[in-house]
């Protein structure tokens, strides 16, 4: 039989025995040379490697990332530095995301301030409120216009990336007007009264209803003094274990934990001799939701291991699409008609 011959040799032909003195690095590099010659020689596509699909896939996030901002009208200036990932999509989406209050039937427990006296058009807005929590209506409209409009990760305003109440304490406000929101229209008239809550999976805490126009009112004490009182057990799981006090002999003022959380700063507070860090996880030093960027991180690190995943030549879908006759398969994450993510293989024709 014919020796094959290809336009250049394979490196481990003349090297087989000098490589084993060479570090695992290198001997890597080179097999890696010898696999792209063999394609090359044959003409035959080069796979995508596991760096190349994780690649694509993070593309693709930050692609419906993109779509899903245009969608629902957020703002997105991208004009913040461009080191720490602030004009990423993915923040700005996932801000949003979590800021949005899901369409669910819920349980309202309310806090030792209720049963409040509040003026008669200010009790229509909150039985409203109420009615629509119970029921799975939709909220949203009565949120602060920041939600969409205002508040941008990637804007230059520091104190404009987020909601700093709910980044730091995990609290929602809403508003509280007389008439309700009409058809066709994002937000509520805005009202001169606000609800304080805050919002799980099946269960709402109102904590307070306050007067719009109070100084430092989403920064007040006490609200997160509201909240501990009155739902001890669940404050429980925020209390700092082992800590007996802060060195500070006063607390924080409103003002102070303003101008705190408008800089970047987290800060704990002490309520009856316990110690409680922020319920929401706080802020990042770059004033941005310190939970959202861990879940991009979080999404981030799965879409890469899905990656690695997709790239094993047993994985199902590289079967099903060699099987198809794709002999060199691109993969890219889509958007289905469900609102799930799926991998699509962008270079079969459908039969």
């Amino acid at each position: 039989m014919a020796a094959l011959s290809l336009k250049r040799p394979l490196s481990s032909s003349t090297r087989c025995c000098d490589d084993r003195l060479n570090p695992p690095r290198t001997r890597i590099k080179r097999l890696r040379a010898d696999y792209e010659s063999l394609f090359n020689y044959f003409g035959w596509p080069m796979p995508q490697s596991a760096q190349n699909i994780d690649a694509a896939f993070q593309r693709d996030i930050d692609e419906i990332a993109l779509k899903a901002i245009a969608a629902f009208g957020l703002t997105f200036d991208q004009t913040a530095p461009p080191n720490g990932g602030l004009n990423d999509p993915l923040l700005r989406w996932v801000d949003f995301t979590t800021r949005y209050i899901p369409m669910i039937p819920r349980q309202i427990l309310t806090s030792n301030k209720f049963p409040l006296r509040l003026p008669a058009e200010v009790e229509v807005g909150l039985h409203r409120i109420e009615h629509l929590l119970i029921h799975g209506g939709d909220v949203n409209p009565y949120q602060s216009k920041g939600l969409t409009l205002f508040n941008d990760t990637s804007g230059t305003k520091e104190q404009k990336r987020t909601d700093g109440l709910w980044a730091d304490w995990g609290m929602h406000h809403l508003h509280l007007p007389l008439d309700p929101v009409m058809p066709g229209q994002s937000y509520s008239g805005r009202s001169d009264w606000l609800l304080f809550l805050m919002v799980s999976k099946s269960t709402v805490l109102f904590i307070d209803v306050k007067e719009h126009g109070e100084k430092n009112l989403f920064s007040q004490r006490d609200l997160m003094e509201t909240y501990i009182r009155s739902w001890p057990n669940s404050a429980e799981q925020f209390r700092l274990k082992g800590v007996v006090g802060l060195a500070r002999a006063t607390p924080f003022t409103d003002e102070e934990h303003r101008e705190l959380r408008t800089g970047g700063v987290n800060t704990s507070l002490e309520v009856d001799g316990k110690v409680y860090f922020a319920p929401s996880m706080g802020i990042t030093t770059a004033v941005t939701s310190t939970r959202v960027g861990m879940l991009c991180d979080r999404i981030h690190a799965y879409t890469s291991l899905v990656a690695k995943q997709g790239a094993r030549p047993e994985w199902l879908l590289q079967k099903k699409v060699r099987e198809s006759g794709v002999v060199s398969p691109e993969f890219q994450l889509a958007m289905l008609v469900t609102g799930d993510l799926g991998i699509h293989e962008k270079t079969s024709v459908p039969s």
